[in-house]
């Protein structure tokens, strides 16, 4: 099975090629015990990983309300998926690997993909589930599941996360991003089956609502996963040695270039221990140097970079060891989410992120009192860190605030418990 090679007779306008050539991986879908709930992730591998947390996050806390939920993630995922986990998407959300959508031709196929992709996988004969859950749901996808589950009479309904609209990584056109967004919002004002949409950011709902959706319909709960640190009694550093990590650098948006450079060009804080994980090779591109390059002002400044996936449990014992998280992220940051943010608001880390961008919109909103990244650059970030490390000790503290001023937020963990639990309750009991 050779996802990009789908993907390239979907972006010739091939939808039945591209559908047949599925057949082998969504079989895998079928054969399971009928349950209340299906999650549909396309991304999901079953390994580690933000997209892992957030089904792990959704289906303990439903299964813990007495619902049964079967999840189904990209095919060929590792072998040791638990058993209620199904390894049968053939392609991802999205169609980097072939380039970009330029005409309505090309998404109206992966409209049409998604549509009989997903009634495939929630039909599967007489085990249809009575709701539907797409927590990251793109414009590739969003109007085809709802098409699907509009023509599946037992499906009762649908949630719906949104993490990201315009701009999108794999189409430069805002119309045809909108489109499909309007097209969907068409599909649920006629509809009479139930659903709520999750927006990542007030931008990313504030664009739904301009393309159709109902106010009510639409919500702010960026990434829920992050709540699996409250309660915790968590480290807080009082140390004179500070600890800061960077561990979103193995992806273009986030801008691991930008921080190679810093390392080359400027000399660390002697009371500054590092961690990073940076995908060397993608560094190199962005930033011109050579890896001997970064690898030497990496070893001069005594960072640590990991070149290996990071297990969850390791993860999150990297997460709850730092001080402060540097996040130099690009401008694609003033519309969506980060999972990384959030896991340090709620983990008591002290983040540095860009001024524009949403992650320090809510973070000002939560009494946040770091410096924001001003400048992404090399000298940015510098500047941003010698300010924080002027204040490490009121910023620890304040780091505490913010921590539990986001659990109680109107978007926050406890306010997302609610409101699942409440629609599946009413889908499902019909209370």
């Amino acid at each position: 099975m050779n996802s990009k090679v789908i993907i390239d007779e979907l972006m010739k306008g091939n939808e039945n090629t591209a559908f047949e050539m599925s057949r082998k991986a969504l079989l895998l879908a079928y054969d399971r015990e009928k349950k209340d709930i299906i999650y549909v992730e396309p991304r999901m591998t079953g390994g580690s990983g933000h997209f892992e947390r957030l089904a792990v996050c959704y289906t303990s806390l439903l299964e813990k309300y007495g619902y049964s939920v079967e999840v189904v993630g990209a095919y060929q995922a590792r072998s040791t998926l638990p058993s209620n986990w199904k390894s049968a998407i053939p392609i991802p959300d999205h169609c980097l690997s072939s380039g970009k959508i330029v005409s309505e031709v090309q998404s109206l196929a992966f409209r049409n993909y998604w549509k009989r992709t997903t009634d495939y996988i929630l039909a599967c004969s007489e085990q249809t589930p009575r709701l539907a859950l797409f927590p990251t749901s793109r414009y590739l996808t969003i109007a085809g599941t709802l098409h699907a589950i509009e023509d599946l009479r037992d499906v009762k309904g649908g949630i719906f996360g949104v993490m990201e609209t315009f701009p999108a990584p794999d189409c430069d056109n805002p119309e045809i991003v909108k489109s499909e967004f309007s097209h969907a919002a068409s599909i649920v004002a006629q509809s009479s089956k139930s659903y709520i949409f999750l927006a990542e950011s007030p931008q990313i709902r504030k664009f739904l609502i301009q393309c159709g959706f109902d106010h009510g319909s639409v919500t702010v709960h960026p990434y829920p996963a992050s709540s699996r640190f409250s309660g915790r009694n968590l480290p807080h550093q009082t140390t004179e040695r500070v600890r800061i990590g960077c561990i979103g650098g193995s992806r273009s948006v986030q801008n691991p270039g930008i921080l190679a450079r810093y390392f080359t060009e400027y000399q660390q804080f002697s009371n500054v221990q590092w961690i990073t994980k940076l995908n060397l090779d993608l560094a190199c591109t962005q930033s011109g140097l050579n890896k001997d390059e970064i690898l030497c002002g990496l070893k001069s400044n005594g960072v640590q970079n990991i070149s290996q996936r990071l297990d969850d449990v390791t993860y999150d014992e990297i997460m709850t060891s730092l001080d402060i998280m540097i996040m130099p992220y690009a401008d694609r940051y003033r519309t969506i989410g980060s999972g990384i943010f959030l896991e340090c608001i709620s983990a008591g880390v002290i983040p540095l992120v860009p001024m524009e961008s949403t992650m320090r919109r809510l973070y000002e909103d939560l009494g946040g009192l770091a410096p924001a990244i001003q400048d992404i650059s090399p000298n940015g970030i510098h500047q941003s860190i010698t300010e924080a490390l002027d204040s490490i000790s009121s910023l620890r503290g304040n780091a505490i605030c913010v921590q539990e001023n986001w659990l109680n937020h109107e978007n926050g963990a406890l306010a997302w418990e609610k409101l699942i639990t409440g629609f599946a309750t009413t889908v499902l009991k019909g209370d």
